[in-house]
């Protein structure tokens, strides 16, 4: 390029920037056409972004909680709900007991495989008859059993049961992590919408009046995508646990308003149509802030990064639906259950020296194999009430008492306490 060029190049970017500008202000009403002292000098950007990031930031809470003691009480019934509702708070792995009170619970109180207990009599009630017609009725050991075969089929079982608990244990930790992998694309959700507040003024020179009137368009998206949020983690818990979405909680209820919830509920799927108006909500609040004046640049980082967190949130919708509706191979988990019954049934004669002792050793024996098999249906898919199963509502209010968190943390209440609607002429 020529040196005759240059000059004529910056006059065509000065053209452009004017002719952005003039689109800008014709868009307002005449009556907020801006003079020369309501213009936003550029030198004095630098000193004027913190006091404007406030004055958004404390906008986007009035939007929904008119005053700060609203908003900590939602925050504390979320963290109180959050304790009451997580099965582990008071499990600790170095005592013995924590870990056999669960076991029971898992075993008496809840139980998604066979009936534990009501199998484990029949097999005692079975131990009992053997031993007594070898007490009574066989007087010339015929039947005695060779201890080889019980061995055998003891280290096939024990194979099959040790790769049953490692597939199931497998997929109840892969549960986890795609919850995880959903708090945490929540998280930089929240972060990346809440750090671009009030950013965007320092690439071109607005009018207070318009820049006020965007920024109000882009925190009410900012709530929406908040809103949005909480809604996916409410009914993907709901459609985990087959229950239907009856609702998607009273902090979303409060951001997005009862009639976008109604249409959630009416949903024929509501995680995807949470996921679906969330990817909404993001894509319009990336063009809101590129019609208030945000650098082109950092607007299309933005929108590239939330893209990739909503594709990580199906990623986990996704893995958790192939989690519930695939569960282990049902041959596999037949031919283990019958190695199960011949080594219980076979056991009575191998122990029938011990006369009536073998009884109670059958009996323990057997309650230590079906717990297994019980606990490895219930790592299996662990989406529901069972014991072992992922507390599921613990994590959706811990999202919650997040989201809220970072709203109030972000915000500079102060004098707004009283009146928040004072922000937006502030």
């Amino acid at each position: 390029m020529s040196e005759r060029s240059l000059p004529r190049l910056e006059r065509s970017e000065k053209a452009d920037a004017e002719d952005q500008r003039a689109s800008l202000w014709a868009s307002a009403p005449s009556s907020a056409t801006p003079s020369p002292e309501e213009l936003l000098p550029a030198a004095e950007l630098p000193e004027a972004r913190p006091a404007i990031i406030k004055r958004t930031s404390t906008r986007r809470a009035s939007l929904v909680f008119q005053t700060r003691g609203s908003l900590d009480a939602s925050i504390a019934s979320a963290k109180a709900e959050a304790k009451r509702t997580n099965p582990w708070a008071s499990y600790d792995s170095r005592s013995w007991r924590g870990p056999i009170r669960a076991l029971a619970l898992s075993v008496f109180r809840y139980r998604a495989g066979p009936d534990v207990p009501m199998t484990m009599l029949k097999f005692t009630a079975y131990a009992t008859v053997v031993a007594a017609i070898h007490q009574f009725v066989d007087r010339g050991g015929i039947m005695d059993l060779d201890p080889d075969v019980v061995l055998g089929l003891a280290t096939l079982m024990a194979l099959l049961m040790a790769f049953r608990l490692n597939i199931s244990y497998t997929r109840w930790w892969e549960g986890r992590l795609l919850w995880g992998n959903t708090s945490r694309a929540i998280r930089s959700i929240c972060t990346a919408v809440s750090a671009g507040s009030g950013e965007g003024i320092q690439l071109r020179t607005v009018a207070r009046d318009t820049q006020t009137r965007a920024d109000d368009v882009c925190e009410q998206h900012v709530v929406e995508v908040f809103g949005w949020m909480l809604a996916f983690t409410r009914v993907l818990r709901l459609k985990l646990l087959g229950e239907p979405a009856d609702g998607a909680g009273s902090s979303a209820e409060r951001l997005l308003g009862k009639p976008r919830c109604g249409k959630l509920r009416d949903a024929a799927h509501p995680p995807l149509f949470a996921l679906l108006k969330l990817r909404c909500a993001t894509t319009a609040l990336c063009e809101a802030r590129r019609a208030a004046g945000h650098e082109p640049l950092a607007v299309h980082a933005l929108e590239r990064h939330l893209y990739q967190q909503t594709e990580d949130m199906h990623g986990s919708l996704q893995g958790c639906e192939r989690l519930l509706g695939t569960p282990c191979a049902p041959g596999y988990v037949g031919v283990l259950r019958c190695s199960i019954f011949a080594f219980l049934a076979l056991l009575p004669f191998l122990l029938l020296e011990l006369s009536f002792f073998c009884v109670p050793v059958v009996a323990a024996t057997g309650f230590v194999l079906l717990t297994a098999e019980d606990l490895a249906v219930q790592l299996e898919v662990p989406f529901g009430p069972d014991a072992n199963d992922l507390p599921l509502e613990t994590y959706c209010c811990n999202i919650e008492a997040d989201v809220l968190t970072l709203l109030e943390e972000d915000c500079e209440w102060g004098v707004h306490d009283s009146k928040p609607a004072a922000t937006n002429g502030a």
